[in-house]
């Protein structure tokens, strides 16, 4: 939603044509003639169903016109030029008509501009401060700062985890480490048994001949010798 709000010192309309839209003038509760003094003029963009929710943001945009004016007359002049995507003529009435409400539940003294045709429109508007005053809502300011925001929650949950899964990780490879540190020790331990023990080669002897086969013989049984 978007808001041009003037204050008039003096406001005329009148000679209501229908535009191109099948928008009925005896249908819609607004008003074809309109002459008031005194009176908060805001120029009403309607974008989307949304709209509903930022009532309470433009009410108070408007009271601070009203109590530097010292005015409670207020006429909501529909204008769609505002936005670029115009939606149904039906659609940003019934939207304007909910905020024709809230205002009168805020003890504002309302009426809305006849929906849908070219006018004429006459106004006096002198010069303050706060003569005029474009709004647009949401705030872009306030969208802009909640989005650095869901950035940075992102990026301090997304670095909280990554912090819980590194202790994780540490505390896991703990008993790993432990583990480890017994096979070294293990593997230690026999590697001291293998040092300690003697290894005795054994040298593979000669076949005898027969001359040394009888001699053995003959050295081993003395009854076999000849006499």
């Amino acid at each position: 939603m978007k808001a041009l709000i003037w204050y008039c010192k003096k406001l005329e309309i009148g000679n209501c044509k229908l535009n191109g839209s099948n928008v009925s003038m005896d249908v819609l509760n607004s008003t074809k003639k309109i002459k008031e003094k005194k009176v908060l003029c805001p120029w009403i963009t309607v974008e989307g169903k949304e709209d509903v929710n930022y009532f309470d943001a433009f009410g108070k945009d408007l009271r601070e016109m009203a109590d530097h004016f010292k005015t409670n007359n207020v006429i909501i002049m529909p204008f769609v030029h505002l936005a670029y995507n115009i939606p149904p003529y039906e659609f940003s009435f019934e939207i304007l008509m909910k905020l024709k409400d809230y205002l009168e539940s805020k003890k504002y003294s309302v009426k809305i501009a006849h929906f849908g045709s070219s006018k004429d429109f006459k106004f006096f508007s002198p010069a303050d401060e706060m003569q005029v005053v474009m709004r647009q809502y949401p705030n872009p300011q306030n969208t802009i700062a909640k989005k650095e925001e869901k950035k940075e929650s992102i990026w301090f949950n997304n670095k909280a985890k990554a912090v819980k899964k590194t202790k994780g990780k540490g505390t896991k490879q703990k008993p790993k480490k432990e583990k480890q540190i017994k096979l070294k020790k293990s593997q230690n331990k026999s590697k001291q048994k293998k040092s300690m023990s003697f290894f005795v080669p054994i040298k593979a002897e000669k076949k005898p001949t027969n001359k040394e086969w009888v001699s053995s013989l003959y050295n081993l049984a003395p009854s076999t010798r000849k006499k």
